[in-house]
């Protein structure tokens, strides 16, 4: 079944933009990153904090002479492959994960 639902989420002046995709997977934005997730049907030992978030990839993307360049902000893949660094990698990939549990618990649809 494939949702096409778009939605914004505000989490501290941070503007979190998402789409419902099939299979329990949600694309996005945040800012400059562009982010995409799954949420599992039950919580799980693989997810972050233990919760339903099992893969979340967090990317910033950047127009530099013309082109577009893609930085790796944040992967989780049911484990850590790239913590996010920096401050602002850290707010992002929070306000993100925020908007994701709160979509897992049926807080925000």
């Amino acid at each position: 079944m494939e949702h096409d639902t778009s939605e914004s989420k505000h989490t501290d002046s941070i503007s979190v933009e998402m789409e419902q995709k099939e299979n329990g997977y949600f694309a996005g934005s945040c800012d400059c990153y562009e982010f995409k997730a799954k949420i599992d049907d039950k919580k799980s030992e693989d997810g972050i904090n233990d919760g339903r978030v099992v893969k979340v990839y967090v990317y910033e993307s950047k127009e530099i002479d013309g082109q577009t360049w893609m930085r790796e902000a944040a992967v989780y893949n049911r484990g850590w492959r790239t913590k996010p660094e920096g401050k602002e990698d850290r707010m992002i990939f929070s306000a993100i994960l925020f908007c994701l549990e709160q979509v897992a618990a049926g807080k925000i649809r």
